[in-house]
């Protein structure tokens, strides 16, 4: 019998990395939506984890 969940599954700690100008935009409108879910932005998802951490940089990365 399976007895696992999805919280068996779940990460325990949830790092989301934003370094481009294009994630800009989705990420102004999911906190100002205050982090509330939408299929629109998936990303926002996220925003549930208990130990959500967002890094967001606006400097280009190269990779030479």
């Amino acid at each position: 019998m399976i007895t696992e969940t999805v919280r068996d599954y779940a990460a325990k700690k949830c790092l989301l990395l934003a370094c481009f100008n294009e994630q800009t935009a989705p990420l102004n409108a999911i906190i100002a939506r205050g982090g509330e879910p939408t299929p629109f932005l998936p990303a926002s998802y996220l925003w549930r984890h208990p130990d959500f951490r967002l890094v967001y940089t606006a400097d280009k990365i190269n990779i030479d």
